[in-house]
């Protein structure tokens, strides 16, 4: 996996309500695409995915799911018009939060 973007986190995890403020995406984008990987057999672990015993919500650490965006998301080829909104929404996310960390 290729990790062309490194990005200093306040945290070294987030709840999955955190993780979609800090993405700005939406809770519904986020299930969506880990209902798409458990539904290929794969584990939500690739998107930084897990459980902390006790607590309501997952959580995620955050370097590994921007990883992921990038390379499954922003690098894919989109084929239809939904895919190329995607990557733009997902590249423009990717650019807030980079331009928030070098302004903190």
């Amino acid at each position: 996996m290729n990790n062309y973007i490194k990005h200093t986190f306040n945290k070294p995890w987030f709840s999955q309500s955190e993780t979609c403020d800090v993405f700005c995406i939406s809770e519904t984008w986020l299930k969506t695409q880990m209902r798409k990987l458990l539904d290929e057999g794969r584990d939500l672990k690739e998107l930084g995915h897990f459980i902390i015993e006790g607590k309501r919500e997952a959580c995620f650490f955050p370097q590994m799911l921007l990883d992921w965006i990038v390379n499954n998301k922003i690098q894919n080829m989109a084929k239809y018009t939904y895919e190329v909104a995607e990557q733009q929404k997902l590249t423009s996310s990717i650019n807030q939060l980079t331009e928030r960390n070098n302004n903190a």
